[in-house]
C-alpha cells in the first residue's frame, strides 16, 4: 500500500492534492446525509425525507424510467435516462445526460438543472440512489424521484462553471442556477 505521500496506483496523486481539490466540509456533509438516511430507516420514516433534510435537496421530478442507456467509452460511462412523469409530473418527461455523474437534466426538452449542481436519482421502492455504473436497461420501469442539490460555492464561481459547466462537456447551454 502506498504511503500518504506516494501516489495511489488507482488515482495517482499525492494526498496534499486531494486535500486541495475537495470542497471544505463536503466529506462530513456526505457522512451526515448517510446518517440521516439511516436514522430515518431505523424510525420507519421515508429515508428520502432524511436525505432532503440533511442535503437541502429539492424534488424536481418523479416518474417511471422508460429508458436507461449506458456506454463505457474512454474510461467513462456515458449515457441517458428517459423518465416519464407520474403524479403531479404526469404528461411531462425528463431526460438526464451523464458522463459518470448526472450532469444535465431537461424537463420537456428545456434545461432544468445543469452541472455543477448535483442531480440525484432515487428509486422510490428502496430509497436508494441509482448508479450509472450498471448495464443498459437495469433501471428500466423503476419508479424514481429526481432531486437537485445546490453545488458548493467554489463550483458556482465563473472559474468553477468554466471547468465544470455544460459548455465544458460540449453543450451549447448556459449554466442554469437552481
Amino acid at each position: 500500500m502506498p504511503s500518504k505521500s506516494e501516489p495511489s496506483p488507482r488515482c495517482p496523486a499525492p494526498i496534499k492534492l486531494y486535500k486541495k481539490g475537495i470542497a471544505h466540509n463536503l466529506v462530513s456533509k456526505c457522512i451526515a446525509i448517510g446518517e440521516a438516511v439511516r436514522k430515518a430507516k431505523e424510525k420507519s420514516v421515508d429515508p428520502k425525507k432524511g436525505f432532503v433534510e440533511a442535503s437541502g435537496a429539492v424534488e424536481v421530478f418523479a416518474g417511471n424510467v422508460k429508458e436507461f442507456k449506458m456506454e463505457g467509452r474512454g474510461g467513462f460511462n456515458w449515457g441517458d435516462w428517459q423518465i416519464k412523469g407520474v403524479g403531479k409530473y404526469s404528461g411531462h418527461s425528463m431526460r438526464i445526460w451523464f458522463k459518470n455523474e448526472y450532469l444535465i437534466a431537461w424537463i420537456d426538452d428545456k434545461p432544468k438543472i445543469t452541472c455543477p449542481y448535483l442531480i440525484c436519482v432515487v428509486e422510490d421502492k428502496t430509497s436508494k440512489g441509482l448508479s450509472n455504473f450498471v448495464p443498459d436497461a437495469t433501471h428500466r420501469r423503476k419508479d424514481v424521484t429526481v432531486y437537485g442539490v445546490r453545488a458548493v460555492e467554489e463550483w458556482r464561481t465563473p472559474k468553477g462553471i468554466e471547468i465544470f459547466g455544460p459548455r465544458h462537456f460540449g453543450f451549447d447551454l448556459d449554466y442554469v442556477p437552481f
